[in-house]
């Protein structure tokens, strides 16, 4: 049906977050709420998770770490795409630096005799941010990152329907279980006979995007019920 959402408020963000999102929006002609949330999961990715909240004040075994998964729900016209490329500008940025000194130990790594290499471990990726990626592919970044990451995607239909690739096969099976334990975080076993075995220290994503109205509806339709879609917050 119909459903109008409550506008955003001034004054219940962090002052940071307020102080950047109401005259972003004013300039970009965009929701506020949207570069609220986007703000909000970039907070989450910066924030290492050894960062954590104890929820109960009479119960130190529940602790939660910084984790959100936003979908920005809207038409084209709603500005998800420059939203995105705003609020997440900083994480892209410490990324790209993450990346480029992983490119120059790598290389010189690569650069070790035969032997050299044997005795030395070839340097791990350490990532903020993950785009456009396979299971297979994020596993391997997540090895080297303990700290959690933000996966962005400007059209989340593409994220699901790459789950859905399998059909009803134990591989799409594998890959929704693979992101349903990123947004509990903590460590996740691979054990394959291709890939060998091997622990990732902690498997922890904050992962946001844009879709359309009708794209959601329609994945919520089809979508198989295992709290996957459930676990974002629609904006």
């Amino acid at each position: 049906g119909q459903f109008e959402p409550t506008p955003l408020q001034r004054g219940i963000l962090p002052k940071v977050l307020d102080d950047y999102v109401w005259p972003t929006a004013d300039r970009m002609g965009a929701d506020p709420a949207g570069l609220a949330m986007a703000g909000l999961v970039a907070f989450a990715a910066a924030i290492p998770d050894a960062v954590r909240l104890q929820v109960k004040e009479h119960d130190p075994a529940w602790l939660e770490s910084a984790r959100i998964w936003v979908a920005l729900v809207g038409l084209p016209s709603t500005k998800k795409s420059p939203i995105l490329s705003s609020a997440l500008r900083p994480i892209n940025a410490l990324d790209r630096q993450l990346f480029e000194g992983w490119q120059a130990r790598h290389s010189a790594w690569k650069a070790l005799t035969a032997d050299e290499r044997k005795l030395t471990p070839e340097p791990l990726q350490e990532r903020l941010r993950l785009s456009d990626t396979t299971v297979e592919a994020a596993q391997e970044i997540f090895r080297g990152t303990a700290n959690g990451l933000a996966v962005t995607s400007d059209e989340l239909s593409g994220w699901f329907g790459a789950l859905d690739k399998y059909g009803g096969s134990k591989g799409a099976s594998a890959d929704r279980a693979f992101w349903l334990q990123s947004f509990n975080g903590g460590p996740y076993a691979i054990n394959r006979v291709g890939r060998g075995s091997f622990l990732l220290p902690n498997l922890s994503a904050s992962i946001i995007g844009g879709i359309q109205p009708d794209a959601i509806r329609r994945i919520a339709g089809d979508s198989v019920d295992d709290g996957l879609l459930q676990r974002f917050f629609p904006v």
